[in-house]
């Protein structure tokens, strides 16, 4: 899977934490280079809140915005928050998505930027639900002026919900 954490020019405090209180572990995540140099996915690694081992999977992929080696999908910026009630944590990022006519004539500004979002179980952070969900809508498809780009996620127990912004 994709390295350790790392900040580089592109991804600066890109990481985020949040405590599992049930588990008593801590979920880093984090926007790391994979395979290709433009090719950026959001990993994450969980941590035992007394012992400060790593727990689990280590440096477990959470997004895949697209097939190994498409950089035409960056992604940037995640926020995590955990739902205590029902153990569940949830993801969200940034990411620049390459619409179709950018595809066709190879115009690299002709892009949407638009906020996804996972689920992970908190027992284990493995996937739930859709895979890479979209949370934002900034304008019909293929309008670029709007941004959703750097998230933020919370859980409110009152109501008992998430919140992304």
């Amino acid at each position: 899977m994709g390295p350790d954490l790392q900040e580089d020019w592109y991804t600066p405090d890109s990481a985020k934490v949040v405590y599992n209180s049930a588990a008593g572990e801590y979920l880093v995540v984090w926007v790391s280079a994979d395979a290709t140099p433009y090719e950026r996915e959001i990993f994450g690694q969980r941590i035992d809140g007394a012992t400060r081992a790593e727990v689990g999977e280590n440096d477990f992929q959470i997004s895949r915005m697209g097939d190994d080696g498409d950089d035409e999908h960056e992604v940037v910026a995640p926020g995590v928050a955990y739902h205590p009630v029902d153990d569940v944590y949830l993801v969200a990022w940034g990411a620049e998505l390459w619409t179709e006519r950018a595809r066709l004539i190879g115009e690299p500004f002709d892009l949407e930027f638009e906020v996804f979002g996972q689920y992970l179980r908190g027992s284990d952070a493995a996937e739930m639900g859709l895979d890479d969900f979209r949370l934002s809508d900034m304008g019909p498809d293929g309008f670029n002026e709007f941004r959703g780009w750097y998230p933020a996620v919370a859980f409110a127990s009152t109501p008992g919900e998430f919140f992304a912004v």
